[in-house]
């Protein structure tokens, strides 16, 4: 929302979607991280400069255990509606132990010139935290998310021996 100073008044906004992805690879101590701008509409007077002149800029951000790659890329420009936006960020982590925890994000923010001070708060999209390790002896360390449970679906047609019908009572969730 953009605000007239002094009084608070809403003058206008900017709809907008933002979506991230981060990949981890269980067998690296690198993952990357994309993120995805999208306007969907502007609302206010008659979208005056205050908001038609509104770029957006984002920056891939380490939370917790890593460091930013060479190769990440930054945004910036129009933050309204036919102009999306995309980067992606690379991350690393270094060994630290058994077992540490690490997470990456984005830093994302707007500016206008015509704003009295010219850049918004910045906002950081907060992704679940994954884990790093090399709990497992005998493999290289690597990067995976601490509450997804592993699944093996072995069909009967390719091991009958190792794949057998099971009831619903014996099946977890």
């Amino acid at each position: 929302m953009v605000f007239l100073v002094p009084n608070g008044q809403v003058i206008g906004s900017i709809s907008y979607t933002v979506a991230s992805l981060t990949a981890l690879d269980y067998g690296s101590l690198n993952w990357s991280r994309s993120f995805h701008y999208r306007a969907n509409s502007v609302a206010g007077q008659a979208a005056g400069a205050a908001v038609t002149n509104t770029s957006v800029y984002a920056e891939p951000l380490c939370v917790t255990s890593c460091t930013v790659n060479p190769g990440s890329s930054t945004i910036g420009g129009s933050a309204l509606p036919g102009h999306p936006h995309s980067a992606t960020g690379f991350f690393s982590t270094p060994i630290s132990g058994v077992r540490w925890a690490a997470q990456s994000g984005f830093k994302f923010w707007f500016a206008n010139s015509l704003w009295v001070h010219g850049v918004s708060n910045p906002l950081t999209t907060t992704p679940g935290a994954h884990r790093c390790d090399m709990a497992l002896g005998g493999y290289h360390p690597g990067c995976v998310y601490d509450s997804v449970r592993p699944v093996l679906d072995v069909p009967a047609t390719r091991s009958t021996t190792s794949a057998w019908p099971c009831p619903t009572a014996c099946r977890t969730s």
